[in-house]
């Protein structure tokens, strides 16, 4: 209940995930560290939109703030980040740039040798696309397929995809139908259907309900009246979540005038059945009257939406803090304090700085899925390798020696975009040690080779480091000196 509370929420306030968003979340992680969370993803999920629709500098805070909480190394180790993309994408303006940053990021973050990472390769792809064809940016779908070929041709995963259902079926069956006939197919069928296959109505009210939201046609009210008599028919006493019954109800009843609303509020209390045990009904009462008032409030203001998500927090929170709080803790569990200075303030900052994390990693899988969506990234566009600036003081040995790997490609097939990182790479040179220093002349000698610099453009230090007689000596040696023969050298 508090995540569907919070999604109404953020339909109108995306900025609430960083308030009532971050302690929803610090519950479920509590509730995942002590027992069986079902609606931990979910919860993920949409507190991830939410702040990616306020851009990539929230995201990243959330990211953060989550891996410290959860002891995960990575940023976005967890995919729920790339979900929140998702999420954000289908209904926020991004331009053709964006969505290509956020495919290298993509390709980067995910491994495709493992069926869970295809998957959402192939979920991230679609949405992508999907967003780029709503805001007609015709030279996405080119640009993405040929930053990576492989990646954009990966079918559809086959996990948890199964033939139709008859449910499905007659679902789209109303959906193809107008929607006046869509009505009366479904009012002939529940009027008409046993119990078993109430939940198959109550599915098919819904989609009913949705298409009145978006169709609103002239005998709207008319149509409105009738999907509300028939949410009567139902007469199971288990809670509205049972059976799909309370996807009707949510799409069906703020379609209602206020004086029918408060009728069917009525209804519901008066058919309240006692007759089962109190640990049935009480809980059913109890969870269909809390929808009733949530949906009410989704018809009414955001304070209201706001207050309701409040009680529900704090209900929740009691259980974790104690009735007077007396269980002291830092609260919410989650830190998403501000670091101005780290914060990306675009998406293209956002995949950078999430794929030279991912640089870190002990999995030779994860790390080459790294290098790739980091190299897409520098070779999309000149520009983005400005990056690299800010950042390379900060790296650690390994990162960026797999950077500079990495630049030794770029600096062969895209020389312009090499420009930015020449200084940093000579200077690796000069002051380096081991294979860093080994792979800035590797860098150097392709980027010459490239542009026709002469060769004695670099000279190596005078005080020679452990490896520089292995690097004068191969510089005088072999002029096809590549990353596989000198790492077995030095």
């Amino acid at each position: 209940m508090p995540l569907q509370w919070f999604e109404d929420l953020a339909s109108h306030e995306s900025s609430a995930w960083e308030t009532e968003g971050v302690r929803l979340l610090s519950i479920s992680d509590e509730a995942s560290g002590t027992g069986d969370n079902r609606v931990g993803g979910q919860i993920d999920d949409a507190i991830a939109t939410a702040a990616a629709r306020c851009g990539p500098a929230a995201l990243w805070r959330l990211a953060v703030g989550t891996a410290a909480a959860r002891g995960e190394r990575f940023a976005v180790g967890d995919g729920f980040v790339l979900e929140g993309i998702a999420g954000a994408v289908a209904t926020e303006s991004f331009t053709a740039n964006e969505l290509c940053h956020l495919w290298c990021l993509t390709i980067g973050a995910l491994v495709w040798e493992v069926e869970g990472g295809r998957t959402r390769i192939t979920l991230l792809r679609d949405a992508l696309l999907a967003a780029a064809s709503r805001l007609r940016l015709g030279d996405v779908q080119a640009r993405m397929q040929a930053a990576a070929p492989f990646e954009f041709s990966l079918p559809e995963s086959r996990y948890g995809h199964s033939a139709p259902r008859s449910e499905e079926e007659f679902e789209a069956k109303l959906r193809a139908s107008t929607i006046g006939d869509a009505v009366s197919k479904l009012a002939d069928r529940v009027q008409s259907s046993d119990k078993d296959r109430w939940s198959d109505n109550w599915r098919g009210a819904a989609v009913c309900g949705e298409r009145l939201q978006r169709e609103h046609p002239v005998n709207h009210a008319e149509l409105v009246r009738t999907l509300s008599l028939l949410l009567r028919y139902r007469d199971e006493g288990y809670s509205w979540s049972f059976s799909s019954f309370g996807s009707a109800v949510a799409a069906i009843l703020p379609l209602l005038p206020e004086p029918e609303q408060r009728t069917f509020r009525a209804w519901t209390i008066e058919t309240i059945d006692t007759a089962d045990s109190p640990d049935i009904w009480l809980v059913a009462a109890s969870d269909n009257l809390r929808t009733l008032v949530r949906l009410y409030a989704t018809t009414a203001t955001t304070a209201d939406l706001r207050a309701g998500l409040e009680r529900e927090l704090r209900m929740h929170e009691t259980w974790i803090l104690g009735p007077t709080r007396e269980n002291r803790r830092p609260w919410p569990a989650i830190d998403i304090s501000p670091d101005r200075d780290q914060e990306p303030i675009s998406w293209a900052a956002f995949a950078f700085s999430s794929l030279i994390d991912l640089l870190g990693s002990r999995s030779s899988a994860r790390c080459r899925a790294a290098i790739k969506g980091l190299f897409s990234l520098l070779a999309m566009e000149p520009a983005t390798n400005a990056l690299g600036v800010d950042i390379w003081d900060g790296l650690d040995r390994e990162r960026r020696y797999l950077l500079l790997t990495l630049l030794e490609r770029l600096a062969t097939e895209h020389p312009s975009h090499f420009a930015v990182w020449q200084p940093l790479a000579e200077a690796e040179l000069r002051a380096g040690g081991g294979v860093e220093q080994l792979q800035a002349w590797v860098t150097l000698d392709a980027f010459a080779r490239a542009t026709a610099v002469p060769p004695d453009h670099w000279q190596l230090p005078s005080d020679d480091p452990p490896c520089t007689a292995k690097l004068r000596a191969l510089q005088s040696s072999s002029s096809k000196f590549r990353v596989t023969r000198w790492a077995r050298l030095a």
